[in-house]
């Protein structure tokens, strides 16, 4: 490389200068090097990073390229070579803005040219888009209105391809449904046909639902339900009923093969169990086959009725799968039950009704493995369960009915009543349901059966009782022998602790009413129990008087009147603790009024209407209503009175009317004004015939004591019965002794008549004193009750003390004299 030095007479710039300065030093060093070869060398000139002027040596002439300075000719001339170059290089940079700038002034012009003309052009095309804009107007309109319609087209074509996209993919399902029935298996599962189908169903109904302000929707709803349905009612019979009725058929054919395998066709009872066992355990496990399928059904059970229903009778083929299969079994059972007890009431209903029940908490526990626990379920459950226990009451309800006696269809409802129904015989729910019903009907009828036992053991025990049993009159005692009671049932080893003396003498027909009224009382219900009791009281009553009327018979009026207030006492003193009145009312019709309403219209047909007569019958002939009551207790009461009146009077005749009758001779002789007026005086021969009559008569008031000492071994009743008739004798012999008095009359009168009552008041008790006595018969005395507890027989109490209400009847015989 080669440094050459270029002089000029223009004043060269800082940068010339310095390439000069570079060519000089590179021409010195190229001197030597220029020597040693001719051939010539040229520099292409470029400028550095610097800007400084950088020579390459080149083989070839170049364009623009330096030949090589070899002496100082060829530097001036590559000095004016330089300048040259300098000069030109500056014109051409002038001469090329100049250009530049023409050039631009002729595109302005041009721009302007045709900024111009297009200003021109748009000015032109305003006009005609004016003119344009109004001829297209209405078509634009139109258009716009076109593109909005095409729009609500699009959107209502979307919509309703929304609308029945659900309805398109339903009815596709439809179409495959039996394909999916053969596809799917048996195991519920997400990805399941039927599962997806009804998802499918489901989706479809809720998007109709919630748009039923559509056109068509309810007409779209009535055609997507009945789909749901068969695909529900084939999952109730493919994937519920089918499994059921399966297993069912297989464990048929087993029994029937493991009874053909044994001898007898029977098997004990461990077999039975283990086989029970076995059954249960394949139940249940394919309970857990089959729950997702009845929870599909259960979900959609409550959407509409017709799902409802298909539910139901998936539930119903369900229980007449487990009727099929327990019926027999139970049936067999209950019979062996029954055998076993020896047809004993009571203890079979117990054991029949516990091993029922224990039958319907396992179906209950069973059934709810395969469905869930709703209203609807536990209605059908119980429903079923009554059914299934049925035989219970096919196999009792022979037994209550051929029942004869009233104690084992006492104690068949006490069982009923307190274990079954108010114990833990049956627990709470379901089962508790089923049986109740059952068993209120078996205890209806046992109840029934009850009622008309105890009307045919009135009829035969008590009303149809022969007296001549217990009042024999070749066995009877002489009348003379007041010690000797009636023959009256005396105290048995078999009689109940408690009962004592009073219970041996009571008669046979009260001890059977008794007993069948405490029987009966916790045991029916409170209207029957009083009408029952009502007509045992009544007929009791009945045959007490007519056992007195035959003891009368045989013996003598004293004994009937003492026996009936025995009777009559103990019986009401008995009676006290039932909670009843012992009456009921009785309704009926009175048709008199109407059979006189019929003869007026029949006698005015003439000349009234047919309608009017009708009328007028309806208005005026309707028959009135009659109640009657009937009161057992108040008879009772009545007929204890009547016979405490006759004794009192028949037994103070005995010795008092001997002795009045010397009285209205008297009474007349005082009253005359004149002893010439009055009336003779009784001879002695007749008041000493009056006085052997009234110690005979006191006799027969000690007899009539003594008896009092049998038929009522209560002092304090004795006393109470005895005040009135010792109140008369003594008023007797008072009025005899004062009219004796008033006429003279001698001394050994008064002394009989001391010793008369002298006799009466060795009759009586020293601790009853006459005043007491009276204040009894004025204000009457009422029988003090026991309590007897709930259930128990009334005849295990012991007899309180009695007292008699009564008024004795009035009698001439024992009005005392005026003083």
């Amino acid at each position: 490389m080669v440094t050459a030095t270029v002089v000029s007479s223009q004043v060269l710039s800082a940068s010339q200068e310095a390439a000069l300065r570079r060519l000089e030093a590179w021409a010195q060093r190229g001197i030597g090097a220029a020597a040693e070869t001719e051939r010539p060398i040229w520099y292409a000139a470029h400028h550095g990073q610097a800007d400084e002027l950088l020579l390459d040596e080149c083989c070839d002439a170049t364009p623009g390229a330096i030949e090589r300075v070899t002496c100082m000719r060829d530097l001036e001339r590559l000095a004016a070579y330089a300048d040259h170059c300098a000069h030109m290089v500056e014109g051409d940079g002038a001469r090329r803005v100049h250009a530049w700038l023409a050039q631009q002034e002729r595109c302005c012009k041009e721009l302007l040219a045709q900024v111009d003309s297009t200003a021109e052009l748009l000015r032109h095309e305003a006009s005609r888009c004016t003119a344009v804009r109004l001829q297209s107007q209405p078509l634009i309109a139109q258009f716009e209105a076109a593109a909005r319609k095409r729009e609500q087209d699009a959107a209502l074509h979307e919509a309703l391809e929304m609308h029945l996209r659900p309805l398109k993919e339903a009815r596709a399902v439809a179409a495959t449904l039996d394909t999916m029935l053969l596809s799917g298996g048996a195991n519920h599962s997400a990805q399941h046909p039927m599962v997806r189908a009804l998802a499918t169903f489901d989706s479809s109904l809720v998007h109709l639902a919630e748009h039923a302000h559509w056109k068509d929707a309810a007409d779209q709803l009535a055609e997507v339900h009945p789909m749901r349905c068969r695909a529900l009612r084939a999952v109730a019979t493919h994937q519920v009923g089918r499994p059921l009725n399966s297993l069912a058929q297989q464990l048929l054919a087993q029994r029937s093969l493991s009874r053909s395998a044994t001898r007898d066709g029977t098997s004990d009872g461990g077999d039975a169990a283990a086989t029970a066992s076995e059954e249960d355990v394949r139940f249940r496990s394919l309970s857990l086959q089959l729950r997702p399928w009845a929870q599909e059904l259960e979900s959609r059970g409550e959407a509409h009725a017709e799902c409802a229903a298909i539910l139901r009778d998936s539930r119903r083929d369900y229980w007449q799968v487990r009727e099929a299969l327990l019926g027999e079994g139970l049936r067999t059972a209950l019979a062996a039950i029954a055998s076993e007890e020896g047809r004993v009431a009571d203890v079979t209903v117990r054991r029949c009704c516990a091993h029922a029940a224990r039958v319907c908490r396992a179906e209950e526990d069973l059934y709810a493995g395969f469905f869930t626990h709703t209203d609807a379920a536990d209605e059908d459950c119980a429903a079923a369960l009554e059914a299934l226990c049925y035989p219970l009451y096919d196999e009792l309800h022979p037994l209550v009915l051929t029942q004869q006696a009233l104690d084992p269809l006492s104690e068949t409802i006490h069982v009923l009543l307190s274990e079954v129904l108010g114990g833990d015989g049956v627990s709470a729910g379901k089962p508790a349901a089923a049986l109740e019903r059952l068993v209120a009907r078996l205890l209806a009828d046992t109840r029934e059966r009850l009622t008309y036992r105890v009307q045919t053991f009135v009829r035969d025990e008590i009303v149809g009782y022969n007296h001549r049993h217990a009042i024999a009159g070749s066995n009877e005692p002489e009348k003379d022998a007041p010690q000797e009671s009636p023959q009256l049932p005396l105290a048995s080893p078999g009689d109940r602790p408690g009962e004592g003396w009073c219970a041996s003498q009571w008669y046979p027909t009260m001890r059977s009413a008794l007993e069948c009224l405490a029987k009966v009382y916790t045991c029916l219900p409170r209207a029957v129990f009083d009408g029952l009791a009502q007509e045992v009281l009544s007929e009791c009553t009945t045959s007490l008087l007519a056992a007195g009327t035959r003891l009368r018979a045989v013996r003598s009026a004293l004994d009937e009147s003492l026996f009936i207030i025995s009777q009559l006492l103990a019986l009401r003193e008995q009676i006290a603790p039932f909670d009843t009145d012992f009456a009921v009312t009785r309704k009926s019709l009175d048709f008199s009024h109407t059979r006189m309403m019929l003869r007026e219209l029949v006698e005015r047909r003439r000349w009234r209407g047919g309608v009017h007569a009708v009328v007028e019958l309806l208005q005026q002939g309707v028959p009135s209503v009659i109640e009657s009551q009937l009161d057992a207790k108040v008879r009772l009461e009545r007929e204890l009175k009547r016979a405490c009146e006759g004794l009192i009077v028949a037994t103070s005749d005995l010795c008092a009317k001997p002795l009045l009758a010397l009285l209205p001779p008297a009474e007349e002789h005082m009253r005359a004004a004149t002893p010439s007026a009055r009336p003779a005086l009784p001879s002695a021969s007749a008041i000493a015939a009056a006085f052997d009559e009234a110690e005979a008569g006191m006799d027969g008031v000690e007899r009539a004591h003594a008896l009092m000492h049998i038929y009522l071994p209560d002092p304090s009743t004795q006393a109470i019965l005895f005040g009135p008739i010792r109140t008369n004798l003594l008023e007797a012999f008072g009025q005899v002794q004062t009219l004796f008095n008033a006429l003279g009359q001698k001394r050994e009168l008064d002394d009989r008549l001391q010793v008369l009552a002298s006799r009466v008041d060795l009759l009586s008790k020293p601790s009853v004193s006459p005043a007491l006595l009276q204040d009894d018969l004025r204000t009457g005395l009422s029988t003090p009750t026991k309590s007897v507890p709930e259930g128990r027989s009334a005849s295990a109490q012991h007899m309180p003390q009695e007292s008699v209400a009564f008024t004795p009847a009035p009698s001439a015989s024992l009005q005392p004299p005026p003083s």
